[in-house]
């Protein structure tokens, strides 16, 4: 699980490195939007399987 949470985070850390070198934006805009959105979308992820549902 901590595998999936950190491959999630640097996969949009890449993307949004790449995202700065395709805009050619001159500060880490991309990088630091890819990253954040990336976390939560981890945390999510990670919250999702610790919660069970009940039927």
């Amino acid at each position: 699980m901590a595998a999936q949470m950190g491959g999630t985070i640097v996969a949009g850390v890449f993307l949004g490195q790449w995202l700065d070198g395709y805009f050619e934006t001159e500060k880490a805009v991309y990088t630091g939007i890819c990253a954040l959105l990336f976390t939560v979308a981890a945390m999510y992820f990670v919250l999702k399987d610790f919660i069970v549902k009940k039927d």
